[in-house]
């Protein structure tokens, strides 16, 4: 299969920006390349929109709808498959913040016990992050990408001493209220182990990380974390490698997803430590880095599909596509795309509420 790889959302260091909440990933997966073998169809579509480009922003839905059957008749030959990932950035902040702080392994006041068991975990990580405020929801996202350890230090430990006033203000149980406080006060008291120690990570693969270490921690690359996975799942049910992953050319983040891919390539016969009621990450899947080529729009037909699939299902996604809902290619993506996943507050709750109710059942 030839991959081609597409995001939107992007807002930099925003993670408070109200128009893009999220970012997504769009990846197409076809059979054929069809930068070279749909080349021709593409730019027929093109004569007939009379760009020299098909991107879905600037012809919107009037535009998809007098192309949408030729989309079509292409996904049909290459046998295309189309999966979206979206990642809500205001609450990436906040779980990274609390996988840091609460990590058993580094803070001593925390048991194995509510971190290494994932219902206990996310149980205390959603009770927390409902007290967090936009303020301290900013000291969280500076925590992670801060350029200094005491940038890094400042920001844990005013975020600390805020949770825990509104800890000790909640209407939680005793349990819960000792848990967190006791967690807080033993990061606000040792700062310096509870930061990401990037220059270990750095030092550790050098030949490895070629960005800044706080860039592996953006809504980006975490995202493109779960592209890589889709398409290692691809890989274990074809047992074949991708010819070609093309991906959108943005200066800012490229490195960084390369970075990702030849982290994981490092740990191919290696899997996550095993957690309760979680299934095990196996890496020994994931696409060689090798195969990456980082291209713009204009250079790949199959990115100016991407980009085209992405803007309809974001849309489907939200709840605001304004088009003909009855054409084919929309009814084709609400009902066909897969491999979708969300990193969000809201999708953890969601997917909390599942395991409590599987784990009673076979209690």
């Amino acid at each position: 299969m030839h991959f081609y790889i597409d995001e939107s959302g992007n807002s930099g260091k925003n993670i408070f920006d109200k128009n893009q909440p999220f970012l997504y990933y769009g990846v197409l997966a076809s059979k054929t390349d069809i930068d070279t073998q749909e080349q021709y169809h593409i730019e027929k579509m093109r004569d007939i929109l009379r760009t020299k480009r098909i991107h879905a922003k600037e012809i919107r839905e009037k535009g998809i709808e007098i192309i949408s059957n030729n989309i079509m008749e292409i996904i049909k030959r290459c046998d295309a498959k189309f999966s979206c990932y979206r990642v809500k950035k205001s609450d990436l902040a906040i779980i990274q913040a609390f996988d840091h702080i609460f990590d058993s392994g580094v803070n001593e006041a925390v048991k194995p016990e509510y971190y290494n068991n994932i219902i206990k975990r996310n149980i205390i990580l959603i009770l927390l992050s409902k007290l967090f405020e936009t303020s301290d929801v900013t000291h969280a996202h500076k925590f992670m990408t801060g350029r200094s350890p005491s940038e890094q230090s400042k920001n844990l430990v005013d975020l600390c001493q805020s949770l825990l006033n509104k800890t000790k203000d909640s209407n939680y149980g005793t349990k819960i209220k000792r848990i967190i406080k006791s967690a807080l006060r033993w990061a606000a008291k040792n700062p310096l182990k509870i930061i990401p120690d990037n220059n270990r990570i750095k030092n550790e693969h050098p030949s490895i990380f070629t960005t800044p270490l706080s860039m592996q921690s953006s809504p980006n690359i975490i995202g493109f974390q779960f592209v890589l996975f889709g398409i290692g799942d691809t890989i274990q049910n074809t047992g074949n490698e991708p010819p070609s992953i093309i991906i959108d050319r943005q200066l800012e983040f490229n490195r960084g997803q390369l970075d990702i891919a030849r982290f994981y390539q490092e740990f191919k016969k290696i899997e996550s430590p095993w957690i309760p009621y979680e299934q095990n990450i196996a890496f020994n899947n994931t696409p060689a880095p090798d195969s990456i080529e980082f291209k713009s729009s204009d250079q790949s037909p199959g990115l100016e599909l991407t980009d085209v699939m992405l803007w309809i299902y974001k849309k489907i996604w939200e709840g605001n596509y304004k088009g003909d809902t009855k054409i084919e290619l929309y009814q084709w993506l609400k009902s066909e795309t897969r491999g979708l996943l969300e990193v969000s507050l809201d999708a953890l709750e969601q997917k909390t509420q599942h395991q409590m109710q599987a784990q009673n059942l076979n209690a």
